[in-house]
Order: structure tokens, then sequence, then C-alpha cells
């Protein structure tokens, strides 16, 4: 009797450890992340579906893995957010600093949602819902496909490179501008100087829309008027799919010149010109920007600043004194001078709190015309004392 009541104690210390060891391996308890009260160390999920982990500046960056399924609620100006490939996301009136997607993944817009710097996309992302999402700029130097099927993008600027826009649902509104709908808020322009000739001139407009391109028979077609004879020249401009309505552009031709018979000119004394010297050709610049070392190897347990020296190389190397270094980047994200990285001389330091904000793997920094690699990685794992071994020392006593 004693010996089975033994063994039924040892089953349920046995079932309250693997309890206490799967939460400890759960972290949170939901896959919605309220950015309110997150805080550096809460992840969900096994294997984990969004982790937050610190920054430089008190910054908290929340990464959702691929695969996940999350939603954000709630408002912090310190949060960074990276959502990886094959993720969905909902964001249900969330206020943040900055997010960054990684490509083939679906955000979901539920109320009035706020990324004060700027949203980063890269590889194919979809919007949908019927929220709305504001930001300082959409961004981004890697190519990018952005579906917008429902929901309303309000961003100040796109300073984006290679960013397709397919608008088949709601809006986009850039620096106060539409991105689609009327064509009357489109701007349309004719380059090129035109003379008459007796045929019929057709050149393609150019159209923007928000600051925007837009393509011929993709968005617009295009149609011309009065572009045989002198004067002024008209093209129709007409909207489609999701672009509607008209605007046009005009063109000058101008009249052919005539040759006039040029009158007698009485003779003049003979003028002596100098030799003519040659032209000097230009030269195009010998030197290039040197960054050492251009490979860094940098640990997150025993972080320390990096150091590279700026120099030149190449056959008048010698002659290029001090370089000016304007603007540091890593992936969409501007460094600030003097919170990330600082210049003394020929010398660029990137601090080690900047780092850390970087996950393991290897990483590019580009400091002016030039680039250097870092390669993250985390040499010592400091686990936490097991919770387990503290109950057995506990009971342990009492069973001998």
């Amino acid at each position: 009797m004693f010996k089975s009541k033994i063994l039924g104690v040892f089953a349920v210390l046995t079932l309250s450890l693997l309890a206490i060891t799967a939460s400890e391996v759960q972290g949170a308890t939901s896959r919605v992340i309220n950015l309110s009260t997150v805080q550096v160390g809460d992840s969900y999920g096994n294997p984990v579906q969004w982790e937050a982990v610190g920054g430089a500046g008190g910054v908290i960056r929340v990464t959702v893995h691929s695969g996940a399924n999350v939603e954000v609620i709630g408002s912090s100006a310190n949060v960074d957010m990276e959502a990886h490939p094959n993720s969905n996301t909902t964001l249900n009136g969330a206020s943040f600093f900055q997010l960054e997607t990684g490509g083939n993944l679906t955000l979901t817009l539920l109320g009035n949602n706020t990324v004060s710097n700027a949203l980063g996309f890269q590889g194919n992302t979809t919007i949908n819902g019927g929220g709305s999402l504001s930001t300082n700029q959409i961004a981004g130097m890697h190519p990018a496909t952005l579906n917008l099927v429902s929901g309303h993008i309000t961003a100040d600027m796109i300073t984006a490179q290679n960013l397709t826009l397919n608008i088949t649902g709601g809006s986009l509104v850039v620096g106060g501008n539409p991105y689609g709908g009327g064509m009357a808020s489109a701007s349309a322009t004719v380059g090129g100087n035109f003379t008459y000739n007796g045929t019929a001139h057709t050149p393609t407009p150019t159209v923007t829309m928000a600051g925007l391109p837009l393509v011929a028979n993709t968005h617009f077609t295009y149609i011309h008027s009065n572009n045989i004879n002198p004067g002024t020249a008209t093209v129709t401009i007409t909207g489609m799919g999701n672009f509607v309505g008209s605007t046009t552009a005009n063109f000058t031709i101008t009249s052919p010149q005539t040759n006039q018979p040029t009158p007698p000119q009485p003779p003049q004394p003979p003028v002596t010109q100098p030799p003519a010297q040659p032209e000097e050709e230009p030269q195009e610049p010998d030197w290039w920007m040197t960054l050492t070392p251009n490979q860094i190897i940098f640990d997150r347990t025993n972080p320390q600043d990096i150091t590279v020296t700026i120099g030149a190389d190449g056959p008048s190397a010698r002659n290029v004194r001090q370089q000016r270094i304007e603007q540091v980047f890593q992936g969409v994200r501007t460094l600030v001078e003097g919170e990330d990285w600082s210049i003394e001389g020929n010398e660029v330091t990137i601090y080690a709190e900047f780092l850390l904000t970087l996950r393991e793997g290897r990483r590019f920094i580009n400091i002016g015309d030039g680039q250097i690699r870092v390669d993250i990685i985390e040499t010592e794992e400091v686990l936490p004392t097991s919770r387990r071994s503290t109950l057995w020392s506990r009971f342990l006593p009492w069973l001998e």
C-alpha cells in the first residue's frame, strides 16, 4: 500500500515536471503579440512562431518566423517587426516603429494601424482586410511586388527600388495623391522635338501617379490627335483596370526651316588664326575606395564595436585625401550617425549596440561606396538552471 502511494506520487511529480518543461519551451501562451506588454525574451510556439529580442537604444525586435500565423495588437514606439517568408500576420489596431517583410506572405489589416518609420517590402507580399495602415515611407532595396487586394495604405513617400504595384482593390495614397482611381490626378508629359514632315507623330507619353510610373497598355491606353501639321498636338490617355477616366498631354510640331538666300558680303581681310590646340580628353578616375578589413566576425556573446579603415587603391590613390562618408545602411535600415556609427579621420566605427539587433548569419553593411561583410555568431549559449532539478531536490530527501 505504501509502495503504491509512492509510485502515485512519482507519477504526479513526473506529469508536473513535464508540464513545467513544456511551459518553459512554450514561453508566452498566445499567438497574439501585444506590443503594449511585449518584453525581451517573450516567444510563442514550439517550434517558435514569434520571439522578441533586444536591440540598441532599447529597441525590441519582434520576429515572426516562417509558417507562423499571428495577430499584432497594442502600441509601442520601440518595436521593430520582421515577418519572415510564408507567414501570415494580422495587424489589428497596432502601432509600432518599423515593419520589414521577407516575401511570399500575407498581411491582413484590421482597424487603424501605424508604422511610424518605414514599411519595407521584399519578394511577394499580399495585403488584404478592411483596415488601414499609415507610414512615413515605403522602402526597400530588393525587388518586391506588392499585391493590394483590399485595405487602405497611406504613405508620405515611396523610396523603394524595383517595387511593382498590383492594385486590384483598396487604395494607396502617397504624399496626399491617390495611386489608382481617377486618371485626372495623374501627371502626363511628352518629351522630344517634333518637326513637320508630312507624317503623323505618335510619341508615347510619360505618365506617373503618386510619383510612381504607369505603364502603357498595362495601366493606360493613348491616342493622338492633330499630330501631323505644325501646331499643338494632343495625346488623350485613358486608364485601364483600377485606373479610370482620362487625362491629356500636349506637344508641339514645328515648321521646317526654309533656306533663305544670303546677301553678298564685302570681302574681308584674312584673319590669322592661332594654331588649334588639341582638346584634352576627360580622364576617368583611376582609384577606388577600399575598406579594411572587409570581412569581420561579430560575437554576440562578447560584443565589441567594429572599426574599418577607409582607404583608396589604384594608380592615383596616393593623391586621394580623406573621403567623406555621408551614409551607412544595412538592408533597408539607415544607420544614424552618432547612435549607430561614427567616423574619425579615415576610421568608421559600427557600434556593438546596433550589431546586437542583427540576427545570426551573414550580414552586409554599406559604408559610402564600399561594403563589408559581418558574420554574426554566438559562441556560447548560457542556459537557465532547470526548474526540474530544483523540484527534484525538494522531494528527494522526503522519499529517502
